[in-house]
């Protein structure tokens, strides 16, 4: 039973504020997260995004089997993919959230070594320096009004030469909406062409997954995790 003292998170309520929201000011957004925090969780349970999490972890394990790795987990939100990767037992593991409270729902649960409260934007640098991260992974931040594709450099600089930034993105996303061309899969994997051409990645890759399983909201959803090598 909902707790009538807390506001409970809602995807399309998310959604349509996300919607409101220029890619210059997302502060809407991150005061709504911050509102809802306290039962994020419980809205990851309604909506089966666990085993998104749960599939994504395995794919940064099949690709990075090191457990001594230093990872980012970039836009963590409450932690929900830091879990499976501390359960797949990986041991140095930082979050980085522009939203407080749900960094602070993280922290209850012991999973982090470090909490960067940041929110990664184009042509601006993060607090982290370059080449930090062994791994850098974003489990369902690349969306509207939170992580663009022309911020996909910002990463790729604080991951190490050699090292994986890998992102995941549901089918809704990349392959539904017909509200922000830039999400779609067609230009999301020109952006990566990009960066091969560029020099910032030598290639990349992608792998299916089950993004929400049966959820209350919206059924089965797919997805895809990209990898991508440093250069």
């Amino acid at each position: 039973m909902a707790d009538p003292g807390k506001i409970q998170h809602s995807r399309k309520e998310a959604h349509d504020i996300a919607m409101s929201c220029s890619d210059d000011d997302t502060k809407p957004l991150i005061e709504y997260y911050n509102k809802t925090a306290e039962t994020y969780d419980k809205y990851l349970d309604v909506t089966g995004k666990d085993i998104g999490a749960l599939e994504y972890s395995k794919v940064i394990e099949k690709h990075q089997p090191n457990k001594d790795v230093r990872i980012l987990d970039a836009a963590a939100g409450t932690g929900i993919l830091g879990q499976k990767l501390k359960r797949l037992g990986y041991t140095n593991i930082d979050a980085m959230e522009p939203a407080i409270g749900m960094l602070k729902q993280a922290q209850t649960k012991g999973i982090y070594c470090d909490y960067i409260c940041d929110m990664i934007r184009p042509d601006e640098k993060t607090q982290v320096p370059d080449d930090t991260y062994d791994v850098v992974c974003v489990l369902g931040g690349v969306t509207f009004a939170c992580i663009t594709p022309d911020s996909f450099p910002e990463l790729i600089r604080i991951t190490k030469k050699g090292g994986l930034f890998t992102f995941c993105m549901p089918e809704y996303t990349t392959k539904t909406q017909t509200i922000d061309p830039k999400f779609l899969q067609d230009n999301v994997e020109a952006d990566l062409q990009a960066l091969v051409a560029e020099g910032l990645c030598s290639k990349w890759s992608k792998e299916p997954v089950t993004f929400y399983d049966a959820s209350q909201e919206h059924g089965k959803e797919k997805g895809d995790v990209y990898i991508l090598i440093v250069a």
